[in-house]
């Protein structure tokens, strides 16, 4: 399915690179209403091995997290339809989901603020330092393995 059609939640990637780092490909959730964000992480995280899935908003989010729970989700926090705020407290209140790893990402300047009492297991400031983005994410995903 070519990239501008796909709708929803779609598989980003189906092989693994040469050199991956990890064996077992973990599968990540991303989740971000702008399509060149979604498209860099899924990109980056493809190149470090992992799998990666896509949502386009917190609605989209929570459908495909309780169809196939990824090792973790990286999730937007304003985004239309259903914010990520939304759909992490939805995730997080859910027994079949609440163990999946969620990780806020935002541009505020102070994101522990903005994300506030949401229930998230970490926090990912745009723009992206990536080593501490994959750092954070190995960490997240190992836990939750």
């Amino acid at each position: 399915m070519d990239r501008s059609q796909s709708v929803g939640v779609a598989p980003h990637s189906q092989s693994a690179p040469m050199g991956a780092r990890h064996t077992q490909r973990r599968r990540i959730l991303v989740v971000d209403d702008d399509a060149a964000i979604r498209e860099l992480l899924c990109d980056l995280l493809d190149s470090e091995g992992y799998e990666v899935a896509e949502a386009t908003n917190g609605a989209e989010a929570v459908e495909a997290v309780r169809a196939n729970p990824p090792a973790a989700v990286l999730m937007d926090l304003m985004m239309p339809i259903c914010s990520g705020a939304e759909a992490t407290a939805i995730l997080k209140g859910d027994p079949r989901t609440a163990h999946v790893p969620i990780l806020a990402m935002s541009a505020g300047r102070n994101l522990a603020s903005i994300a506030g009492d949401i229930p998230v297991d970490g926090f990912v400031a745009k723009p992206f330092d990536l080593t501490a983005l994959i750092a954070t994410l190995d960490q997240h995903t190992r836990r939750a393995s």
